[in-house]
């Protein structure tokens, strides 16, 4: 078992391989965090533009006033309710 041990820990062949994946990866993340964030901001930019027209078209008509509503006869007695 020692042997194995001994072996295991001596043998070197697939190291430059693993450091050239390791490089690979990480290059890998670095890219896709960067572009992540170029992502969010894009999206960040047109939820703000939606956001800005929609501020600006309820900002360009103004409220339609209401008709008064009449009094009614709210408990069936016929007498109108007069303020």
């Amino acid at each position: 078992m020692r042997q194995l041990l001994k072996a295991f820990t001596s043998d070197e062949d697939g190291f430059l391989i693993s450091a050239e994946l390791v490089l690979v990866c990480t290059l890998l993340v670095l890219g896709c965090i960067v572009g992540m964030a170029a992502l969010s901001e894009a999206i960040n930019t047109e939820l703000n533009e939606i956001a800005a027209s929609l501020y600006a078209s309820f900002q360009a008509s103004p409220p339609t006033p209401m008709a008064p509503v009449p009094p009614t006869d709210l408990f069936g007695t016929g007498d109108p309710l007069v303020p």
